[in-house]
């Protein structure tokens, strides 16, 4: 995340240089506006003479309608730029973060086209502030001549304190801590996207009554048993969530952390009798349910989780099919931000110590299912893979042997981690043999196909 400095510094070179492009002055760094972009032609367009004959002056008159059109889309979507930016500098300035979907229901007018413009909009500023006021970071001494290379530090949508909007669900046993000066979401599983019919309720948390004051003046706790329908990991959980514990003022730490790919599956594990009671398998477990694959706030809340506790067993329950193992590596790592393709290509090429960071940043979580080549013979639970399923599973398996070859060499990793690498390479190897059944067998399977439910999957493991 950028400091406070740099992001009102990128906001004033981006706000000096389009003012500087509107009066047309000369010898200075135009902005990449969306207007930029076609004033010469439209203007060109503009000063053509209509024909004298209709069918031509008709012509021209649609051709100079398009360009005014065009002109007026090129305005409204600088409008919705700057208009983003005001949002980022009011954040700084209250010292708070947003998310998308904040900035949207602020202003809906403005993005008649729904949120997608709110992202379209972000990641042009961030281009903006990127070409107006560029950020550099000293690289660590490489080469023969050990010289520091300086490299573009970019802008981020977390960087300039605006978060993507949450989705993932967190219950079960556990308390942290966020600064006070934050908004949290409290999720009901009967809401929905639009919050005029929605229950989700947006509280702050200074005065909740499921929320207490931390031993430190600038904290308060989050007690997530207290609420009973779970918490919505949104960016200031993901990012400023710390001093993990038990909950209800309880020493014992957490047993297990089970991170589940859907809503029914959470309900099911949930609402099996006595899967919480004293000595029960589920008792004092953590689940984080991403509804699919799981978003930004959600890894970095599992990221600042396990730094605290990395003691705590983490284990991976999808079903088994090509999405369900490309999302149990999202949470691990191997997909999302961590895994783009300039990274991957950067990883065959690092030295010791960079592949060390690499390995550092996956999540150690163990992979239990579900699989489809473990249900018993007469199951009608299993279905065809498509051929969306096959191009998935191409990528999950790439993906899976080109990590277990990173793993293979052991140089630069500290020796406390031994343990959490022999965890992922047996996931792995595990993954990678059950996407070549898949693809031998061209069968997948759901979580529901299994015959006692996930409940049983778990109790194997805990």
């Amino acid at each position: 995340m950028f400091s406070d400095k740099e992001i009102m510094s990128g906001a004033e070179a981006v706000v000096l240089n389009y003012i500087h492009y509107l009066l047309g002055s000369t010898g200075s760094t135009h902005t990449e506006t969306s207007s930029q972009r076609d004033v010469e032609s439209v203007s060109i367009i503009s000063s053509t003479p209509f024909s004298t004959t209709k069918r031509v002056g008709l012509k021209n008159h649609n051709i100079i309608t398009c360009a005014n059109e065009k002109k007026i889309e090129l305005l409204r979507r600088d409008a919705q730029t700057f208009y983003v930016l005001s949002c980022v500098v009011d954040m700084v300035e209250k010292g708070l973060m947003c998310t998308e979907r904040d900035v949207y229901y602020r202003n809906a007018p403005l993005f008649p086209n729904g949120q997608r413009e709110v992202h379209s909009s972000i990641d042009r500023l961030c281009r903006w502030m990127n070409s107006m006021y560029p950020l550099y970071y000293s690289a660590k001494p490489h080469g023969v001549n050990g010289v520091k290379k300086e490299e573009p530090r970019p802008y981020t949508r977390e960087g300039i304190r605006i978060g993507a909007s949450g989705k993932s669900i967190l219950t079960g046993y556990l308390s942290f801590d966020v600064p006070k000066r934050s908004d949290m979401t409290i999720y009901n599983s009967h809401s929905t996207q639009d919050p005029a019919s929605s229950e989700v309720i947006e509280e702050n948390l200074q005065t909740t009554s499921n929320c207490t004051s931390s031993h430190s003046t600038h904290l308060l706790e989050i007690d997530v048993m207290r609420h009973t329908s779970g918490v919505l990991i949104d960016t200031m959980v993901g990012l400023k969530g710390c001093r993990f514990r038990g909950a209800r003022g309880s020493n014992i730490p957490p047993s297990a952390l089970v991170l589940v790919e859907k809503e029914s599956t959470l309900r099911t594990l949930m609402e099996t009798n006595g899967a919480f009671e004293v000595d029960a398998p589920l008792h004092r477990c953590v689940f984080v349910c991403s509804k699919g694959y799981p978003c930004r706030a959600s890894r970095n809340f599992l990221r600042n989780l396990h730094r605290e506790l990395p003691h705590l067993p983490i284990f991976l329950l999808v079903d088994g099919d090509p999405h369900g193992l490309r999302i149990a590596l999202t949470f691990i790592g191997l997909f999302g931000d961590h895994g783009t393709p300039q990274r991957r290509n950067a990883r065959k090429q690092q030295r010791i110590e960079e592949r060390a960071d690499y390995i550092s940043q996956l999540l150690p979580a163990r992979w239990v299912g579900v699989r489809p080549s473990a249900l018993p013979h007469r199951t009608a639970g299993r279905t065809p893979l498509t051929s969306s399923d096959h191009q998935v599973l191409s990528q999950v398996m790439q993906r899976i042997s080109e990590t277990l070859e990173i793993l293979e060499v052991n140089d630069g990793v500290s020796t406390s981690r031994e343990k959490e690498i022999d965890l992922l390479r047996s996931s792995f190897q595990n993954m990678l043999d059950e996407a070549e059944w898949m693809k031998k067998n061209s069968l997948k399977c759901s979580l529901q196909a299994w015959p006692n439910g996930p409940v049983d999957i778990l109790g194997e493991f805990l």
